[in-house]
């Protein structure tokens, strides 16, 4: 069963169609920058050339830093001191006498360690202050946690220390102390190791007054407004008051002369309607009457 594909085969080669089969080592090779790696290729056939393409699709000639090397059906590409421009894919490629190619490729990842990150902060709640971190370059690789060191500017203080992962973009200093200044560094790290710190200063403000700042926590911006409207009207009342008892002027005073006033025009008006009624009832019935002496004499009476 097996002479078929055997005499096959030897067909295939002597009509130059020849079997080429081409594999790297390794499919993908992780590094950090300064390192140096070699890489295998190996061709089963009968291979005429083999030639190693760059991630930009040049073909490499061997120098200083990158060397090629061949022996037989083997090839082997050698990388030293790696920097970041040397990331990329990498091809194998084989050819035999009548022009047939095959290639493998391999990616090559370079890391490095990561940028210092960006740093500002903002006064926090009490004795605390919030320092927010932004990430820059994390050197191809994830950064696995941030590590905070801070200390006061005016005393010899130690280091104190504090770490965050990655993923956060903050942390909350707290315990410190009211009108002090601190200095901050700020190192963020991934698997190859660690950034320049970022440095950051920042000064405390005064101690707050207690009870005004008890008042603002506990109610909200227009309540606040409300008392102390609240508080401005009692104070005109007052004075207003005062005006009115001891200097007989101020807003009531006005407003009693006003009442006053109208009161005194409406029982003068009240007298002079009842008088005109009492008269005309008197006309009537002296008019029925037949004795006009009485009326008269009323009338002289009045």
């Amino acid at each position: 069963m097996k002479l078929p594909y055997l005499y096959l085969f030897g067909l295939l080669i002597s009509s130059g169609q020849a079997f080429l089969q081409v594999t790297i080592s390794l499919s993908k090779v992780e590094i950090s920058v300064g390192q140096s790696k070699y890489f295998t290729c190996t061709v089963m056939g009968d291979p005429d050339t083999i030639d190693w393409y760059n991630p930009q699709g040049e073909k490499i000639m061997s120098s200083q830093r990158v060397v090629v090397q061949r022996e037989g059906n083997r090839s082997w590409l050698t990388i030293y001191n790696a920097n970041v421009d040397d990331a990329g894919i990498y091809r194998c490629q084989a050819s035999d006498s009548v022009g047939h190619l095959q290639e493998a490729t391999v990616v090559l990842e370079i890391y490095r360690e990561p940028s210092p990150p960006y740093v500002h902060g903002q006064p926090g709640g009490g004795k605390s202050f919030k320092i927010s971190i932004t990430k820059q370059d994390d050197g191809g690789a994830p950064i696995l946690n941030y590590v905070i060191k801070y200390r006061s500017k005016d005393k010899e203080d130690q280091w104190m220390e504090k770490k965050v992962l990655g993923n956060k973009d903050y942390i909350i200093l707290e315990h410190l102390q009211w009108n002090m200044g601190y200095e901050v560094q700020i190192t963020a790290t991934n698997r190859l190791g660690h950034s320049e710190p970022a440095t950051y200063e920042f000064t405390m403000p005064p101690k707050p007054n207690i009870i005004a700042d008890t008042l603002f926590n506990g109610l909200g911006i227009g309540a606040v407004i409300g008392l102390a409207v609240a508080a401005l009207l009692l104070i005109l009342v007052v004075t207003d008051v005062s005006c009115f008892f001891m200097r007989q002027c101020g807003l009531l005073m006005c407003i009693t002369r006003r009442i006053c006033g109208k009161k005194s025009g409406s029982s003068g008006k009240s007298k002079e309607l009842e008088e005109g009624k009492a008269a005309y009832f008197n006309k009537k019935k002296c008019e029925k009457n037949s004795d006009m002496g009485i009326c008269t004499t009323r009338r002289s009476i009045l």
